[in-house]
């Protein structure tokens, strides 16, 4: 099952962001769970960053939840909340993203 999970800024500076932020790519470089897509949500404004949204497969919210709890940018507290919800995959063109 995929699983979609938007992750809000809990509004710290954007130094304490750029702080973790290797933290937090090194965990999406190796999760822990299968992820199938990530990247930050722009506020905004055009230099903000409002949150995160990743997509991962998982049997369960448990998982989920888990592998989104030992993120950095997590423990840290970048993010104020998460949301996580079951996702249907009804289309993908992913593939149109690497293509040259």
């Amino acid at each position: 099952m995929y699983w979609a999970v938007w992750c809000r800024d809990s509004g710290v500076s954007p130094e304490v962001r750029k702080t973790h932020g290797r933290s937090h790519s090194a965990y999406l470089d190796k999760p822990p769970l299968p992820l199938v897509m990530a990247g930050p949500l722009l506020a905004d404004e055009v230099d903000g960053t409002g949150g995160s949204f990743m997509i991962y497969r998982a049997e369960t919210r448990a998982e989920v939840e888990a592998a989104v709890a030992n993120d950095p940018f997590a423990q840290h507290g970048i993010w104020a909340s998460t949301e996580i919800r079951p996702f249907k995959m009804a289309r993908s063109t992913l593939s149109l993203l690497t293509s040259p």
